[in-house]
Formats: structure tokens, C-alpha cells, sequence
């Protein structure tokens, strides 16, 4: 566990937040689980609630450090669609 911070903001400030903000960014459309997947919402929900605050570049990018040899990356498509039916550009 890593302490990152307190916050000030209500639980009604973090709701609106997700409701209002992320979730059309978080759809199960739009994943990826190198690009944009729970790594990448949690980093967003720590900017918001400790501002200045994210997570590390370890935690970040640790998708791409056990999906960067040739057998992963070939099955990256099938995993996005496994964890969130990412189709899009950049899927493979």
C-alpha cells in the first residue's frame, strides 16, 4: 500500500465526478488493457480527489511490460475484447 494523500472533497463530489466525467471515458467500448484500462481510471481518481497526486509509472505501465513480447501482443486483441470489448483503433 502507498499513502497518496487526503482529500477535502464530499463522497457527492466524487460521485458526480465518475457520473459526469469518467464514466463516458470508461466504457467497456473503450478499453485497452495497455491504453486505457483500471490502472488508468484509478490515476484519474487520485488526480481528482489529491490534486496534484497520481500513481506511479510502475503502476501505470505495467501492462506494457508483461505485453511487450510477440506471443502478448498477439493475443492483446483477444484479451481487450476478454476484459472489455475494446474493438478500435490501436486494438492490435
Amino acid at each position: 500500500n502507498t499513502y497518496i494523500g487526503q482529500t477535502l472533497l464530499s463522497r457527492e463530489e466524487l460521485e458526480d465526478f465518475l457520473r459526469f466525467e469518467l464514466a463516458a471515458r470508461y466504457t467497456r467500448a473503450k478499453y485497452d488493457i495497455m491504453r486505457h484500462n483500471c490502472n488508468h481510471f484509478t490515476d484519474e481518481v487520485v488526480a481528482f480527489l489529491v490534486r496534484g497526486a497520481r500513481l506511479s509509472d510502475e503502476a501505470l505501465l505495467q501492462p506494457q511490460a508483461v505485453l511487450q513480447s510477440p506471443p502478448m501482443l498477439a493475443i492483446r486483441p483477444y484479451l481487450n475484447a476478454w476484459f472489455g470489448g475494446f474493438v478500435g483503433a490501436g486494438a492490435s
